[in-house]
C-alpha cells in the first residue's frame, strides 16, 4: 500500500505541476476517488479476514497458515506431523543450546 500510495503522490504531482492542460482542479477528484476506493478495498479485505489481527506478524501467520492448509488438500500434507517435529527440532536446538553453555562454562 504504501508504493501504491507514492506512485499516485508521484503521477498526481506530476501531472498537476508539469502538464500544462492538467491542473488541481481536474486531478484533485480522481486523487480523491482512488484513495477512497483503496480505502475501501481495505475495508472489505479486513472484513473478509475478520479473526485475523491487523499486524504484520498476525497476517503473516494467517498466510502461512493459509498456505499449510492448501498444501494439505494438494499433496495430502500432515501439519500434525509438522508441528510434532518442529516442536522435537526446538527440543533439540534448546539440548544443544544448554550443553555448549555447560562446555564452555
Amino acid at each position: 500500500m504504501s508504493l501504491w500510495y507514492t506512485v499516485q503522490f508521484g503521477v498526481s504531482y506530476y501531472t498537476i505541476y508539469c502538464v500544462p492542460w492538467l491542473g488541481w482542479d481536474l486531478v484533485e477528484p480522481v486523487t480523491y476517488s482512488i484513495s477512497q476506493g483503496s480505502a475501501i478495498l481495505g475495508l472489505l479485505y479486513m472484513y473478509r479476514h475478520r479473526g485475523v489481527g491487523t499486524e504484520f506478524t498476525q497476517l503473516n501467520e494467517y498466510w502461512l497458515e493459509r498456505r499449510q492448509r492448501k498444501w494439505l488438500a494438494k499433496y495430502g500434507f500432515d501439519l500434525n506431523r509438522l508441528a510434532f517435529l518442529r516442536e522435537k527440532l526446538d527440543r533439540l536446538n534448546n539440548e544443544i543450546k544448554s550443553s555448549e553453555l555447560q562446555r564452555f562454562a
